[in-house]
């Protein structure tokens, strides 16, 4: 029974986290869209980064502009498979070698949907993404708050993969495998 109620308050955990990352994120959008729409950039650092207000119907870049169906549904898809893989983890993690790391995983996914689901609102309500920040020095597309939560979770996703999540707990992640922990 203490073991359920932690999994559920840790669940309303994950989803206030997520709220509060897609408030911030929309709070942003608000903020461009009410001071950099049809105003010139707005200068944080001179020469290296700007606020400048942009409408992408498109993905990263702009690529596949218009395509505001494929890219619900895929961040649909993408949110149903993240939230899968949270509950995975949960169901897995007794039988892990390294539970605790696992949560940190956990973490992460939840702050790549509030990523996805930060864009999906604007492409819902809008029918376009806002982009405001733009790293002028490097001349970088210009991004928004959401996608940086997607950027750094993905980069994040790498790190745990590559150097902290074992092969015996991702292959019980991928496979379901409710096998006995593995000893030694």
């Amino acid at each position: 029974m203490k073991n359920r109620k932690h999994c559920i308050f840790k669940y309303i955990f994950y989803i206030i986290l997520a709220a509060m990352l897609v408030f911030f994120d929309q709070y942003t959008k608000y903020l461009a869209a009410i001071k950099l729409k049809n105003n010139p950039p707005f200068r944080l650092i001179s020469g290296i980064i700007e606020l400048r207000y942009l409408e992408n119907n498109g993905m990263a870049w702009g690529m596949l502009g218009g395509k505001i169906q494929l890219f619900t549904i895929f961040t649909f898809i993408l949110m149903i498979l993240m939230c899968v893989l949270i509950v995975r983890i949960d169901i897995m993690k007794e039988k892990a070698d390294r539970p605790q790391t696992l949560m940190i995983l956990q973490i992460i996914v939840v702050i790549l949907v509030a990523g996805a689901i930060g864009n999906l609102i604007d492409r819902i309500r809008l029918g376009y993404v806002i982009d405001f920040i733009y790293f002028k020095l490097i001349n970088f597309p210009i991004f928004n708050v959401a996608d940086c939560y997607v950027v750094i979770s993905t980069f994040g996703l790498l790190l745990m993969i590559m150097f902290f999540v074992n092969e015996h707990d991702w292959s019980l992640l991928l496979s379901g495998n409710k096998g006995n922990k593995r000893s030694g």
